[in-house]
């Protein structure tokens, strides 16, 4: 899995690094929160949420950009941020980028 999220020679340090973190995970534990994720679903809830959102989406994650783009506009004062050359694990692979987009949002919010 961490060679499908972190693709490329240049993230091998990282895949290393997220392969022991997720290795010490409880096995059971970390399915079922999978397969509780599986089953969330709010979007006929989203316009009932009052508190500011980013939805800070990567270019190559394993879901949709434009989809996440469809969440943020349907979302009351929602905001969409798209981090180029990201796949899912975002934060970890781009950190710079990452929270330089937050910090604009957070300021523009604030």
């Amino acid at each position: 899995m961490a060679k499908q999220l972190l693709p490329g020679e240049q993230h091998e340090a990282l895949r290393q690094e997220v392969i022991t973190r997720w290795s010490a995970n409880d096995r059971e534990r970390y399915i079922a929160a999978f397969n509780a994720l599986l089953k969330w679903d709010v979007l006929s809830r989203l316009p009932q949420l009052t508190c500011p959102l980013l939805m800070l989406a990567s270019e190559y994650d394993y879901t949709p950009a434009g989809a996440k783009k469809v969440l943020a506009m349907i979302y009351p004062g929602g905001a969409f941020e798209l981090l180029k050359g990201a796949h899912h694990l975002a934060p970890l692979e781009m950190p710079g980028e990452f929270n330089r987009a937050l910090e604009l949002w957070l300021e523009q919010t604030a």
